[in-house]
């Protein structure tokens, strides 16, 4: 771990100062790494003169917008955690209980159903670790609404008047200091507190890491250095793409040339060589007549193959830190030629993490509902749905009558004169085909 001077990044006790032409070193980290410093969890607040205390999320507090932002950056880690959402949301949600049921479709004042909020959530569970969500219950039922895991900080009860759990909700820390006025702080569920006409609660969802009892930690964290390399390998080949992957040689001239002749050809050289953009530079050198002649040295770059094996590597190093499969995230090429079979195998892999995480979720909303709407959760269960189920595998014409045929394709059912048609045809199709077969064996 890097040790900061006072009043720079990392050092909670004073304001995180930005390096010239860097970003945060630890928080949204610098641009020399792309990679933050893993945060050190400490028993003593952030010191400030507020009436509120927090426990830094990493040194700068600010590694929860850090994990968001190589989400942003990196393609594929980006697609794993949205396929790996997807999958634990799953299609939709059953209850057997009525009110429970009819509870799920709509749980707040904006109309957002369970599986909306859900969503949100997981997105924010798999990101960064962490996901928060509000509860707030008044005189006849309840809502829940999702907050954004990088506005939540814990509180540090042991340094603060009011000793009752919390989360401190702020919209911006990197710019906490002087903007301490718009923390707004709710007690740690079960805990409620009064607002107006309702009582409000906050719950946290953690992805438990041993030596983190503040935070959780995502369980793609040992793949920092991957995500990174990930997005660094996008932007050198956009850099070669930009520069023509270097010049593309040197061209040597002898000549008795005048300098307004030497600039005028090489003028004509690049407008004849230089492609798009800054494609196909040539480096050109005039020089007088020596006996050398003219001469063309290209540039040769050997790196090339050790680039695509590292970005290759990187990205199975993060489905596997991901604790996800290859097919389910587009990151095979069988899945482009439609292997269901190694779909179906790796889903039937992969539904032990959709499962395990889904019951994380379930086992609260349990308790939730139960105590702040009096509603029977019990039966609620996730609808998961494969994504290669074994239906291709079957003859359609064997289980399903012809009108079901025809709506699976999108066509309309057949008319009483088509079907009779249709009836014949395939009896025509049925004796000549027997005929043929009769031949045959004779």
């Amino acid at each position: 771990m890097a040790k900061f001077e006072k009043g720079q990044s990392g050092n909670p006790e004073g304001r995180p100062k930005v390096p010239s032409g860097k970003i945060l070193a630890s928080g949204i980290m610098a641009e020399a790494s792309g990679v933050p410093s893993l945060p050190i969890e400490k028993t003593n607040s952030d010191k400030n003169n507020t009436p509120y205390k927090w426990i830094p999320f990493g040194d700068d507090n600010l590694f929860a917008q850090a994990l968001a932002l190589i989400t942003r950056r990196s393609p594929v880690h980006r697609s794993i955690i949205y396929w790996k959402t997807k999958f634990v949301v799953g299609d939709s949600f059953l209850c057997r209980d009525e009110k429970t049921a009819k509870y799920i479709k709509n749980v707040n004042a904006n109309n957002e159903s369970l599986k909306k909020i859900d969503r949100k959530l997981k997105l924010d569970y798999y990101t960064g670790g962490n996901a928060f969500m509000e509860i707030v219950t008044f005189k006849g039922g309840f809502n829940l609404y999702h907050r954004d895991f990088t506005t939540c900080r814990v509180k540090d009860i042991a340094n603060s008047v009011d000793k009752t759990p919390g989360i401190l909700i702020h919209p911006k820390w990197a710019n906490i200091r002087g903007n301490e006025t718009q923390i707004k702080e709710l007690p740690l569920y079960p805990n409620f507190k009064q607002d107006g006409g309702v009582q409000r609660s906050i719950f946290h969802f953690k992805d438990y890491e041993p030596e983190y009892s503040y935070y959780g930690m995502p369980c793609w964290i040992a793949a920092m250095d991957v995500a990174a390399i990930g997005w660094k390998t996008n932007k050198w080949n956009i850099s070669r793409l930009d520069n023509s992957f270097q010049s593309s040689g040197v061209l040597l001239i002898e000549g008795n040339l005048t300098p307004t002749e030497a600039e005028e050809l090489q003028k004509k050289l690049r407008e004849q060589k230089t492609g798009e953009g800054n494609q196909g530079k040539v480096l050109t050198i005039i020089k007088e007549l020596g006996g050398g002649g003219t001469t063309f040295t290209p540039f040769t770059n050997g790196n090339e193959g050790d680039w695509t094996k590292l970005h290759g590597q990187a990205n199975k190093d993060l489905v596997s830190a991901h604790n996800w499969q290859k097919s389910l995230c587009n990151q095979t090429e069988a899945v482009a030629i439609g292997n269901t079979t190694l779909i179906r195998n790796e889903y039937g892999l992969a539904l032990v993490v959709i499962k395990d995480d889904q019951s994380i979720f379930m086992e609260e909303w349990v308790n939730i509902f139960k105590k702040c709407g009096g509603l029977d959760a019990s039966t609620l269960t996730y609808v998961n749905k494969n994504p290669a189920p074994i239906t291709d595998l079957l003859d359609p014409k064997l289980i399903m009558l012809t009108s079901e045929q025809r709506a699976a394709f999108g066509l309309p059912e057949f008319t009483a004169e088509e079907q009779i048609l249709f009836n014949e045809e395939q009896n025509s199709k049925v004796k000549t085909n027997g005929t043929n077969n009769s031949t045959t064996g004779n």
